[in-house]
């Protein structure tokens, strides 16, 4: 099973039997944010582009998809979080696109 099927049925699982996550959290944003406050607390982000349009992911998914590179990065080492007030980045898109 794939890192995002298992991911997925996990979310599932979590959100059933604990009731804070019985109604998925939503943040609509103005930029992109990968945040570690925001791991494990069930995020559904949306945020618009400077093209205008809204961008929906999976804060915890995506997340586990990019992590060997997220963690890595100096902004990630030393406040803990990565934001783009562009765009979601390539590398990003195409993960979750592939599950990979």
């Amino acid at each position: 099973m794939s890192i995002l099927k298992t991911m997925c049925v996990l979310n599932v699982l979590i959100r059933e039997t604990n009731s804070k996550f019985k109604h998925m959290k939503q943040l609509h944003l103005k930029n992109f944010i990968l945040r570690k406050d925001y791991l494990g607390k069930g995020y559904t982000i949306y945020f618009t582009n400077i093209h205008g349009r809204v961008i929906k992911y999976d804060h915890d998914i995506l997340y586990y998809l990019v992590s060997d590179r997220l963690t890595k990065l100096p902004c990630w080492k030393n406040y803990g979080y990565y934001t783009n007030s562009r765009d979601m980045p390539v590398y990003m898109k195409k993960a979750l696109e592939n599950g990979k």
